[in-house]
């Protein structure tokens, strides 16, 4: 099993993206985390709203209330920085994670039935 979190109790106040596999010792994957947002697909056979940033969801338009089982995909975006500033730039080298995580059980939705 694989489980990623956020870790800051290494370095205070720097958190960390961190993957631990099974029982093993966790291992730090990226530098200082700046950003990361979660947003949600979501699906109920007419609207399906996107980009909804929590859920439960009301949708103020329809007054639809959206739960965590409608949920089809997740868009992660992640902001990270080094841990030290470059002495060329002056400054923090940093990147950013863009991607979409669909599970083909969850994306795809019979509308026959």
């Amino acid at each position: 099993m694989y489980t990623y979190y956020l870790d800051d109790t290494t370095a205070p106040g720097t958190p960390r993206l961190t993957r631990q596999i099974n029982h093993y010792g966790a291992q730090a994957l990226a530098g200082v985390i700046e950003d990361l947002d979660l947003t949600y697909d979501l699906v109920d056979g007419g609207a399906n709203p996107t980009l909804v940033p929590s859920l439960p969801y009301t949708d103020a338009g329809s007054g639809l209330t959206y739960s965590a089982t409608q949920v089809r995909k997740m868009n992660l975006h992640l902001g990270v920085r080094a841990d030290t500033a470059s002495p060329q730039l002056h400054d923090y080298i940093r990147t950013q994670l863009n991607t979409a995580v669909s599970l083909r059980n969850l994306a795809f939705v019979d509308r026959y039935q």
